[in-house]
């Protein structure tokens, strides 16, 4: 991953959460009983001495969570990649993603499903670099891991056929 990439994402990932807390924050203090007109919302729900540490984590949390989340995954086939191609896509299709675009040796896919994509920050593109013998898949962890598997497994099953 490249500093820009994860520069990106890690400037998204600490707004995304920020923005959690702070909405989580708002339902716990209309809800909360310990309300007076004289206190702010701020001094309600995070008293002065714990607003550093608290910013802090999110900021640190936002920082680690692209190394935590995204991967590349080797994936090997029984056969050339460009006899099982539209296998793959084909899964890609099952599991609710579209080619959104492709290069010589690389193809782009993105989820249909536009809460899907804004619930991973709009950085829900998965890759497949299929310019060496075992294909790789770069992405969000768990889609990675599942489609991974599922072509592993469509791999197999053609062989045995």
């Amino acid at each position: 991953m490249s500093f820009t990439v994860y520069l990106r994402r890690a400037v998204k990932s600490i707004l995304y959460i920020g923005i959690i807390f702070v909405l989580l924050l708002g339902v716990m203090y209309v809800f909360s009983e310990k309300k007076s007109p004289d206190t702010s919302f701020m001094d309600v729900m995070i008293p002065e001495q714990n607003r550093l540490p608290m910013i802090g984590f999110i900021v640190v949390f936002g920082l680690v969570y692209p190394f935590l989340t995204f991967v590349k995954k080797n994936v090997y086939l029984n056969k050339p990649f460009e006899e099982e191609r539209d296998g793959i896509v084909r899964i890609f299709e099952i599991s609710g993603f579209e080619l959104v675009g492709a290069e010589e040796y690389k193809m782009f896919f993105r989820p249909k499903n536009k809460f899907a994509r804004f619930m991973r920050m709009m950085e829900d593109v998965v890759e497949v670099d299929y310019s060496d013998t075992p294909i790789i898949l770069n992405g969000m962890r768990r889609e990675v891991y599942r489609l991974s598997k599922h072509i592993e497994y469509m791999s197999m099953r053609q062989n045995e056929e």
